[in-house]
């Protein structure tokens, strides 16, 4: 009797150990987002199914995002009710162009009503430029990949800016607007 009851408890234990097992801290889907540093783009998760402390569970949780194996997220964001979320930073060729700088310079553009202008810089990586041609302005290289060249602004994301503008030593810069309803005739305009 004894033996019966340690085969039960050994099963019991066993069958505990399984079911904590599959339902581990693991990553939901894995978004893409905007560039953050040179040569690096933001990728977010999910942790779902934590047991415990969520910030150990998160920087204990291994992940493949983009076919790149992180054995931690760089960054682990708490959001309360929402979640704990992990921030992973992973190579992408076309992050070497980044917009720096971005600043609202025109609060409820008289250009264009109902919207808040926006400008930020374009930093070109030109280590893959002919050396003869690198510190030179090349305005109308930067002016295509400015034109070609994505941003999430505030949030929103664009495509491409609105409008570039070459402002020689300085670089080239995007103008990108965004939709204001605190700006008179935001609201108008919306409804017609």
């Amino acid at each position: 009797m004894a033996k019966l009851t340690a085969v039960v408890q050994l099963g019991a234990l066993i069958l505990l150990l399984a079911m904590q097992m599959a339902a581990a801290a693991h990553w939901g889907d894995f978004a893409r987002s905007d560039c953050q540093r040179k040569g690096f783009r933001k990728w977010y998760s999910r942790l779902w199914d934590i047991k415990g402390d969520w910030n150990s569970a998160c920087r204990s949780t291994p992940a493949t995002v983009n076919n790149f194996y992180f054995p931690a997220p760089d960054n682990c964001v708490d959001k309360g009710i929402g979640g704990m979320w992990g921030e992973f930073y992973v190579p992408d060729g076309s992050c070497n162009s980044l917009w720096s700088s971005v600043h609202k310079t025109e609060a409820c553009s008289a250009a264009k009503p109902g919207f808040s202008k926006y400008v930020a810089k374009l930093e070109v990586d030109t280590s893959n430029v002919d050396a003869s041609l690198r510190g030179s302005s090349l305005p109308w290289s930067s002016y295509v990949l400015c034109r070609g060249k994505e941003a999430i602004i505030e949030g929103v994301h664009f495509s491409r800016p609105d409008q570039c503008v070459y402002k020689g030593a300085e670089g080239t810069f995007g103008e990108f607007f965004i939709r204001d309803f605190g700006c008179d005739g935001a609201a108008i305009e919306e409804v017609v």
